[in-house]
């Protein structure tokens, strides 16, 4: 695997002139490695290294278990573009590279040692040993209990005398307490004033007997329903129904340690809404919720332009986990924030249900590094996953599924710098990996994804690039003149065949042609246009476009796929010691689960 490349030219010079020593090429550490803030399922780091000139040094990575002695290899730590860090905490001279990454997908609430090695054929190597953790699910604190039912005062918080009202109740809120919201409509805007304290959140929950409703209605669009702006602190929220017309239902800005579970939110424009930033704001936990939007897919082009922004979950921060929910009928639906201020990292959206979308199925925009997008289903969407721009990486989207997205499957515009794809599988009508813009995108990286289209080229990347590392991807459906074009500064370069592409490419000389007649056990076909659309020239948003169950896009492989066996061997993002399978789920694989889960009696 080469997450962190080097130029063609550099390698031939290195190899011819191995017995010469070039002054900058010899790499050394620049203080301690940093590790990331935790989170459910990833570890995450980054080291500043001086020196390297011709870019062939690496760090590659290893962990294991606390108190366990075999390490397991990572993903080597991927060289940040010069340039393309906006992190204001990391100083990096002319000399200085950041390198980062992550190990996803590993067992939560473990204690981790993360080994570092630096290696440069031109001296410098180093080896680091850090400690890292992965979190667990928020747990009940087990607290004192207290009952509450719709009202305006008084009260004493017990069963047979519960507290009238959430403002009653919370005059008596303190750390480690619960509150148990009884069936009824409770009247926002409520503006939360207490906090919890770290291992002793204040909780409010639905108490099981009906659904527990917060309920706003403000036709300007300005208010929040639940509010925790103030830098509010370890307040959970479960089992919780809100509803209404106001900007947003939860506002996280400035907020952190706040837990979202099993609610039912129905937002008119913002379910979950966290963008501004003092430099706290994070370790927020949104599982397993149900994010109901009311607005219209397939949408038309007057719609998409006219209607309201608005999200499922919208966040910035650090450390935040955003996992198991459902999402449909929004303009996107899970975000980052794009918020300007502290850098946003270590944030992971993972095995989220998201559908139904008149705009992205999820956003990484404005994300800095060490934030993942990983076993993620969209369907019924304009676009795929958007990164629209990202600061350095790497950002990551891996072993997602995307089907029916009426654009592009990756929105690559605004200049981003750092993203990896790797073990994707996307499926929609139209063309293959098309992107399409005025700005340029650098320093990027793809293996192992499944691009299953039904005409035009399999890859077109219509703006300069640079820097790009794109292999051993497999795509199925072109049509026309050409296979495969991009563009760098020095021009268009397109290739007719796979042969021409193999022989004279810089990217994608390893790729794979699939069969799209047996890629998938299932049977899953690519989608098609509703039977009475009447199509003119160029449809517009995602109008024509039919909308699909999510739970039959099943994308295990056919054992009889090209697709199977065709991948390269990555550690970290793949089993080395056998054949590796193109796509998100190889053959045999469970799908992922997606949505929220079923909940423990």
């Amino acid at each position: 695997m080469r997450l962190v490349r080097h130029g063609l030219l550099s390698v031939a010079l290195a190899l011819a002139c191995q017995s010469v020593c070039f002054a900058g090429n010899g790499s050394e550490p620049v203080g301690e490695p940093v590790v990331e803030p935790a989170t459910l399922k990833c570890l995450g780091a980054y080291w500043v290294i001086k020196g390297d000139d011709n870019k062939n040094a690496q760090v590659n990575v290893a962990y294991r278990k606390v108190g366990t002695q075999e390490w397991l290899a990572g993903p080597p730590l991927f060289r940040v573009e010069k340039g393309a860090c906006k992190d204001a905490t990391i100083k990096l001279g002319s000399d200085d590279w950041l390198f980062a990454g992550s190990v996803i997908d590993v067992p939560e609430g473990t204690q981790y040692e993360m080994k570092l090695s630096l290696v440069d054929p031109d001296g410098g190597n180093a080896e680091k040993i850090v400690k890292a953790y992965t979190i667990a699910e928020p747990v009940d604190p087990q607290g004192p209990m207290y009952h509450v039912t719709p009202g305006t005062g008084g009260g004493t918080g017990t069963a047979a005398d519960p507290f009238k009202g959430i403002a009653a109740a919370e005059k008596a809120a303190k750390p480690g307490d619960t509150f148990l919201l009884h069936a009824g409509t409770y009247e926002g805007k409520w503006d939360v004033q207490k906090s919890g304290e770290e291992g002793k959140p204040i909780v409010w929950k639905g108490a099981g007997d009906g659904e527990a409703i917060i309920e706003m209605n403000d036709s300007g669009h300005k208010e929040h329903m639940i509010d925790l702006s103030a830098g509010r602190h370890d307040v959970w929220f479960e089992n919780l129904t809100t509803q209404g017309s106001n900007y947003s239902d939860f506002c996280l800005h400035n907020s952190y340690r706040i837990v979202i579970r099993r609610c039912h939110i129905l937002p008119d424009l913002q379910g979950i809404y966290a963008t501004k930033d003092s430099g706290k704001m994070g370790q927020f936990f949104i599982s397993d919720n149900v994010i109901e939007g009311h607005w219209p897919w397939p949408a038309t082009a007057e719609e998409w332009h006219s209607l309201p922004e608005n999200r499922g979950v919208w966040i910035g921060g650090r450390g935040n986990v955003v996992c198991y929910n459902r999402v449909h009928n929004t303009k996107d639906g899970i975000d980052t924030s794009e918020a300007k201020g502290p850098a946003e990292v270590a944030v992971d959206f993972h095995n989220n249900e998201v559908y139904c979308c008149f705009d992205d199925g999820c956003e990484m925009d404005g994300s800095h590094r060490n934030c993942r997008n990983f076993y993620n289903r969209y369907t019924n969407t304009l676009t795929g996953i958007s990164f629209q721009p990202v600061f350095g990486g790497p950002i990551y989207a891996y072993r997602n599924v995307c089907y029916n997205t009426k654009d592009e499957f990756l929105k690559l515009h605004n200049d981003p710098s750092g993203v990896v794809v790797v073990h994707n599988t996307f499926i929609h009508k139209g063309p293959g990996l098309s992107v399409s813009t005025k700005n340029g995108v650098s320093n990027c990286y793809t293996r192992n994804n499944l691009f299953v289209f039904t005409e035009g080229r399999a890859l077109d990347l219509d703006m300069p690039t640079k820097d790009l590392d794109f292999d051993y991807d497999g795509f199925s459906g072109q049509s026309g003149q050409y296979f495969l074009r991009y563009n760098t500064k020095a021009g268009k370069f397109p290739f007719q065949t796979v042969e021409d592409v193999r022989k004279n490419s810089l990217i994608e000389k390893h790729l794979i042609v699939v069969d799209a007649a047996n890629i998938f056990a299932s049977g899953l076909k690519t989608p098609e246009y509703q039977p009475d659309w009447k199509k003119p020239e160029k449809p517009q948003a995602t109008t024509g476009l039919k909308i699909y169950d999510s739970k039959i896009v099943d994308v295990r492989l056919d054992p009889k796929s090209k697709a199977v066996g065709a991948g390269e061997k990555l550690p970290g993002f793949n089993d080395v010691s056998k054949p590796v399978d193109l796509g998100a789920v190889p053959v045999g694989g469970e799908m992922p689960w997606y949505g929220p889960r079923p909940e423990k009696k």
